[in-house]
Parts: C-alpha cells; sequence; structure tokens
C-alpha cells in the first residue's frame, strides 16, 4: 500500500516538473516575424488614427456655413448713422422709425445729382435742354445728307442703265454701218454703185465707230459714279445712325435730370 502512493506521487512530480519546462521553453523562445505592413495600409491605419475619413470623388451642392458669434446692441444715442454715397436732399422716408429693415432694404428717396444744389440743377437741365435740340438740329442735317447720297447713288445707277443702252446701241449701229459699207464696196467695184454712195457708207461706218467709243467710255464713267456714291452713302448711314443715337442719349440725360 505504501510503495504504490509512492510511485504514484512520483509520476505526478515528474509531470508536474515536465509542463514547466515546457512552458519556460515557449517563454523563451523568439516569437514569429511578422508581415511588414505595406506603405498603403500604413497610410491608412495612420489616417484613421488621425480621424481623417476618405469618400469618392463626385459632384454635391457645396454648403459653406460660417458660424460667428456676436452681439447687437445699441449706440450709446440710440440711433443708427445711415450715410448715403451722393449727396442730396430726402425727398421721401420709405421705413418709419423704429421699423424692422434688412440688409438693402430702400430707407429713403434722396435727390441727388452729383450733390448739385438746386441752382446748379437747373443749369444743367437747362444744358440738357439745349443739347436736346442741338443733337436734334445735327440728326435732321445727316438725315439730309442721307437722303442726298441716296438720291445721288439713285440717280448714278440710273445713269450707268442709260449709258449701257447707248453702248448696246451703238455696237448695234456699228454693226449694221459696218455691213453696208462692205456690200456697198462689193457693189461698187460690180459696177452698181457709184463712188459717192461707198463714201458716204464709209462715213456711216466711221462715225459708229467714234459712237461706240465714246459710249463705252460713257459706261466707264457712269460705273465709277455709282462706286463713288456707294462709298459716300456708307459715311452718311453711319453719321445718321451717330446722330440717331445722339439724340437718344441727350433726351435720356434730361428725363434723368428732370
Amino acid at each position: 500500500m505504501k510503495k504504490s502512493s509512492l510511485f504514484i506521487i512520483g509520476i505526478v512530480v515528474v509531470a508536474l516538473v515536465t509542463l514547466v519546462v515546457m512552458r519556460y521553453g515557449r517563454a523563451q523562445s523568439p516569437a514569429a516575424p511578422t508581415a511588414p505592413m505595406s506603405r498603403n495600409a500604413s497610410e491608412l491605419m495612420g489616417m484613421r488614427l488621425a480621424g481623417i475619413k476618405t469618400t469618392v470623388v463626385g459632384f454635391s451642392p457645396l454648403q459653406h456655413v460660417v458660424r460667428m458669434t456676436g452681439q447687437v446692441v445699441m449706440t450709446e444715442n440710440g440711433k443708427a448713422d445711415i450715410t448715403s454715397p451722393l449727396n442730396g436732399i430726402i425727398e421721401q422716408p420709405l421705413v418709419k422709425v423704429g421699423e424692422h429693415v434688412d440688409q438693402g432694404t430702400p430707407v429713403a428717396i434722396v435727390n441727388s445729382i452729383y450733390g448739385q444744389t438746386t441752382l446748379q440743377l437747373l443749369q444743367k437741365i437747362e444744358q440738357d435742354e439745349a443739347a436736346v435740340v442741338a443733337s436734334q438740329t445735327s440728326l435732321t442735317t445727316t438725315e439730309s445728307s442721307l437722303g442726298q447720297a441716296r438720291a445721288t447713288l439713285s440717280a448714278s445707277r440710273t445713269a450707268l442703265a442709260q449709258a449701257i443702252d447707248a453702248r448696246n446701241q451703238a455696237e448695234s449701229e456699228l454693226f449694221n454701218a459696218r455691213k453696208d459699207f462692205v456690200r456697198k464696196q462689193a457693189l461698187q467695184r460690180a459696177g452698181v454703185f457709184a463712188v459717192s454712195d461707198v463714201d458716204d457708207a464709209r462715213e456711216r461706218y466711221q462715225r459708229a465707230v467714234s459712237a461706240l467709243s465714246d459710249a463705252r467710255a460713257s459706261v466707264l464713267q457712269a460705273r465709277d459714279g455709282v462706286r463713288i456714291a456707294q462709298q459716300n452713302l456708307n459715311p452718311a448711314m453711319e453719321a445718321e445712325r451717330v446722330a440717331t443715337q445722339g439724340v437718344q442719349l441727350a433726351q435720356e440725360n434730361s428725363a434723368r435730370d428732370k
């Protein structure tokens, strides 16, 4: 009985010693190397630790709100000074005393023409009216010049048409005169016509040649007249346009000052 007990105790002691040695060996053995973290993974971990969030790029309404602290108080005398960009006289208030207004709300109508006095305004109105009359006179003159330029262009075109008709007629006359002269020359050689008849036909032919030369020169001259008239018409039209704008501007200035 005693030998059996001692044997069992010995086995237990050996087992305990073996377990302690195994644990001690595991504690002393080097840890297995871990795989190094990739650069992207390291950056992502750093962004998470810093509280930085990422999202997919896309279009969305921009909401930018700036919240600031402040305090609204009354001035020392309980009033607020309102300044106008131009000097003038208040003709009509648009709000009442103590009424709530927002930014951009009109508060009064100010009679201000560059800070001028009443006498200066009256003088300015007189100048405006004189400018209106002068601009209307200039417009009348330019309209008359434009009418003359248009009439000149129309007349030059008519002259060109007439010159072309005259040239065509001279060409027809020359054709007939040449044909008659050649025919009479042939017949005079055959003894049918007298020499005087041939001389008359020759003279008619020479006059037709000269008339055609003059008609062609007239056509060239008429075309130059049309070209010059057209060139004069364009400045006249531009002057009339500028004069019309001048009248409109003078009238607008006068109405504004009044």
